[in-house]
C-alpha cells in the first residue's frame, strides 16, 4: 500500500495539542458559546447560555392577523423559493480550488450562498415585475457539512448567511441536534442575534426532570424558536407556518435527548387548526421528514394524505431531488435536494378556499450564475474568522494538504474507496499514537457519516476544507466539533456479528448503516442464512492479510481491540435492536468488563495533560493525508493509486 514511514500519530498529535482545537488548557478566552439575547436585542439574564466550545480544536405572529386577505374569485400568485439540507455549503460543491464563483463559465463547481443569493434576487425580480409576491423558506439542516460548522455556535454563520440570503423561515433538522439540546441551543442563540430569520420547531418535546435540555428550553421560551408563526408579505399575503421534526430525522439524531419530539402528524393536525384560526390564506409546514422519489412514500408524502388543510409541504432530511410536485391536489410538496445545489421554485394562486399549483422547477445552482458581491464579501469575513481558529495548527481553510489524480468516491452499499480511505486514516492514527495499550486490530465507519467524495477536479488538490467536508459531523465532550475516536474491546464473535452488519443491516434500514471497515477483510455468501452470511475472517498482516482465517466460534475468548466514533458506537444498540438480538456487539474495557458509559472510551491523545484530549475523525483523515509519501517530490504528499477502487475487503463467494 506505500505506507512505511507514514507519520500519522506526530501529524494528528500536532494537530490536536497545537491549535486551539484541543478544548483543555489550551483554550482561548471564556467558553464560546454566544450569549442569548431576547429578540429585541436587549439581554435577557434569566436565558441559560449553553455551552458550545468551538474554539476548535413559538410565539405566533404579531397577534394582528386575523382576518382572511384573499378576495373570493380573485387569486393572489406566490413564488416560494425553497432550499433544504444546506449543511453549511457556503462554497461550491467541488473542490475547493476549483470555486471561481465570482466568474462564470470556468468550473464545474455546483452550488454556494453567493451564486444562490444571485438566483434569488433575480427571481424576486421576475415575481415583482409579474405582479406575484415571493418568500422564501429553508427545510433544516442548515448546519453540519463543511468546516464552517466551526463558526456555527459561536458566529451563526448558517442562519446569518441563510437571512442575508433572503430566507425568512426555517426548522430545526436531525443535525442541528449533533450536539445535543445544548448545542442546539447555541446554534440558534448565535444564529438569531440582528437576524429576521423565524426558527420553527412545533412538535419538539422537552423533559421538565432532565436539566440537559433546559439551555433549549430557555432559548425557546425566550422567543428565539417558534412552534409557529403567521408571515405576513408586503401585499397583506398571510402565510401560516409551522416545522416539524419527523420520526425517521429523530432516529438519526442519537444525541438529541432528553429533547424528543410528539408525533408529527398529531402536530400538524393541531397547528393548522390553529393557524386556520387566525385567519391566514394558506398554511405551509416546514417538514424536516422526508420524502421518496419514485415508488413508495415517506413520511411527509403520508402527511399530505392525512393532515387537510394543510396546503404545502416544504420537505427536507431525505435529500431527494424533487423534479415534480409530490402530494395531491390538496397538498401540494416539494424538495431541493441538498447543499444548495438546486433553487425549489413552487408558483402557486392563492383563493380564498384552495392553493392551486401554477408551475414548479428546480433551479440549478451552478457556474453560469454569477455569485453576488455583497454575499461573497460576508462568506469572506467568515472564512478569515475560519483561518483565525486553523492557525495554531498550522492550517487554513485553502491549505492544499494532498495532491490526487483521480476522484476517490462513495458508492451506495458497496465497499468503497472513500471508506477505505477513511477507515485507514483512523486505524493509523489509533495505532501510532504512544502508548501501552494493544494495537486495535480494525477499524469502521458507518457511510451515514461520510458525507462527501474527493473530487481531483481541475487543480488535482485537496484543501483542509475538502477533506474536513468527508468527515464535518458531531461533537465530543469537549465541546469541540468532530466525533471523538473512541476504543474498546470485543469477542472474535463480536468481531464477525459487525462483518454481518456490513452485509445484511443496510438491506434493513439503508446505505447511511453500512460499514466500511479497516484492518481485515472477509468473505460473505449473501444467500447464506439470515445474520449467518460471513464465512470467514482474515486478520490484516504487515501489507497483506492472514492465511487464517479468525476463529470467531465462542471457543475463543480473545479480546480485539477496535476503534470507531463516538456516533457508531452510540449507535450499535441499533444493530441489537434490528435483528433481536441476534448481532449484539458489546464494548469491554481490556479486562472484558461491558463498558456502561461510551465516553469512558474516548481516546486521550495526551494521557499526561490534565482531561481528555480528544482525536477527531476529521483530525484523523486530514493527519492521514499530509502524511502520505510525496511520490513526484514535490513537496506535497500525494495520494497512492490503491485508493482509486475498492480493494476487495468484502468477497462475495
Amino acid at each position: 500500500m506505500g505506507k512505511q514511514g507514514l507519520c500519522v500519530a506526530a501529524m494528528v498529535v500536532g494537530l490536536c495539542l497545537n491549535c486551539s482545537c484541543s478544548g483543555g488548557d489550551d483554550k482561548k478566552g471564556e467558553d464560546l458559546a454566544a450569549e442569548v439575547a431576547s429578540p429585541d436585542g436587549a439581554q435577557d439574564e434569566s436565558r441559560v447560555e449553553p455551552e458550545v466550545n468551538v474554539d476548535i480544536q413559538g410565539e405566533v405572529g404579531t397577534g394582528e392577523t386575523v382576518g382572511e386577505t384573499v378576495i373570493p374569485d380573485e387569486p393572489r400568485r406566490l413564488v416560494i423559493l425553497h432550499l433544504n439540507d444546506f449543511h453549511s455549503h457556503v462554497y461550491g460543491f467541488g473542490p475547493e480550488e476549483d470555486y471561481t464563483p465570482a466568474t462564470t463559465g470556468d468550473d464545474d463547481t455546483v452550488g454556494g450562498i453567493a451564486r444562490l443569493a444571485t438566483l434569488i434576487k433575480q427571481e424576486k425580480e421576475k415575481a415583482a415585475q409579474a405582479g406575484a409576491e415571493t418568500v422564501v423558506i429553508d427545510g433544516g439542516d442548515f448546519t453540519m457539512g463543511s468546516i464552517f460548522s466551526m463558526l456555527t455556535a459561536t458566529a451563526g454563520v448558517e442562519l446569518k448567511l441563510l437571512d442575508a440570503l433572503g430566507v425568512q423561515a426555517t426548522t430545526l433538522g436531525n443535525h442541528e441536534f449533533d450536539w445535543g439540546p445544548a448545542g442546539a441551543a447555541a446554534i440558534v442563540n448565535a444564529g438569531t442575534q440582528e437576524t429576521a430569520i423565524k426558527i420553527l420547531a412545533g412538535n419538539i418535546t422537552t423533559s421538565a426532570d432532565d436539566p440537559d435540555d433546559d439551555a433549549f428550553e430557555a432559548v425557546k421560551g425566550a422567543g428565539a424558536i417558534h412552534d409557529e408563526y403567521v408571515l405576513e408579505t408586503a401585499g397583506g399575503l398571510k402565510i401560516g407556518l409551522f416545522g416539524l421534526l419527523g420520526e425517521d430525522a429523530k432516529s438519526d439524531a442519537p444525541f438529541m435527548p432528553p429533547a424528543g419530539i410528539s408525533d408529527p402528524e398529531d402536530a400538524a393536525v393541531a397547528h393548522v387548526a390553529s393557524l386556520e384560526g387566525q385567519g391566514v390564506d394558506l398554511v405551509v409546514a416546514i417538514s424536516h421528514c422526508g420524502v421518496l422519489e419514485g415508488a413508495g412514500k415517506a413520511e411527509d408524502e403520508k402527511l399530505a394524505e392525512k393532515v387537510a388543510g394543510l396546503d404545502i409541504i416544504i420537505s427536507g432530511h431525505s435529500h431527494t431531488k424533487l423534479a415534480e410536485v409530490d402530494g395531491d391536489a390538496d397538498t401540494l410538496v416539494v424538495q431541493a435536494g441538498s447543499y444548495g445545489r438546486y433553487l425549489g421554485k413552487l408558483v402557486v394562486d392563492v383563493t380564498k378556499d384552495k392553493v392551486t399549483l401554477v408551475s414548479y422547477e428546480l433551479l440549478p445552482v451552478d457556474d453560469t450564475v454569477a455569485g453576488d458581491a455583497d454575499m461573497l464579501a460576508k462568506v469572506d469575513a467568515f472564512r478569515q474568522e475560519l483561518d483565525t481558529l486553523l492557525a495554531g495548527a498550522g492550517l487554513s481553510y485553502d491549505k492544499v494538504i494532498a495532491e490526487v489524480g483521480f476522484d476517490i468516491v462513495q458508492p451506495e452499499l458497496v465497499e468503497s474507496p472513500l471508506g477505505n480511505l477513511v477507515t485507514d486514516a483512523v486505524l493509523a492514527a489509533v495505532n501510532q499514537l504512544p502508548g501501552e495499550a494493544p494495537k486495535a486490530v480494525a477499524a469502521f465507519e458507518a457511510n451515514g457519516v461520510i458525507r462527501d467524495s474527493i473530487l481531483a477536479g481541475k487543480a488535482k488538490a485537496i484543501t483542509v476544507a475538502d477533506a474536513f467536508r468527508v468527515l464535518p459531523l458531531g461533537i465530543g465532550p469537549d465541546k469541540v466539533p468532530g466525533y471523538p475516536i473512541v476504543t474498546f474491546y470485543i469477542k472474535a464473535k463480536e468481531l464477525k456479528n459487525a462483518c454481518e452488519a456490513a452485509v445484511v443491516i443496510p438491506t434493513m434500514m439503508g446505505d447511511d448503516y453500512f460499514l466500511q471497515f479497516s484492518g481485515l477483510k472477509f468473505t460473505y455468501d449473501p444467500n447464506g442464512p439470515l445474520f449467518n452470511v460471513v464465512k470467514a475472517i482474515y486478520l490484516k498482516e504487515g501489507n497483506g492479510y492472514s492465511a487464517t482465517a479468525l476463529d470467531t466460534s465462542d471457543a475463543n475468548t480473545q479480546l480485539y481491540r477496535v476503534a470507531v466514533n463516538l456516533y457508531v458506537a452510540a449507535m450499535m444498540n441499533v444493530l441489537e435492536s434490528k435483528t433481536g438480538g441476534l448481532l449484539a456487539v458489546t464494548p469491554r474495557d481490556k479486562d472484558g468488563n461491558p463498558v456502561a458509559d461510551l465516553a469512558t472510551t474516548i481516546l486521550d491523545v495526551d494521557p499526561v495533560k490534565e482531561g481528555v484530549q480528544e482525536l477527531k475523525l476529521w483530525q484523523t483523515l486530514i493527519g492521514y493525508l499530509m502524511a502520505l509519501p510525496d511520490a513526484d517530490s514535490d513537496q506535497t504528499p500525494d495520494v497512492p493509486a490503491f485508493y482509486e477502487n475498492a480493494e476487495g475487503r468484502m468477497v462475495k463467494e
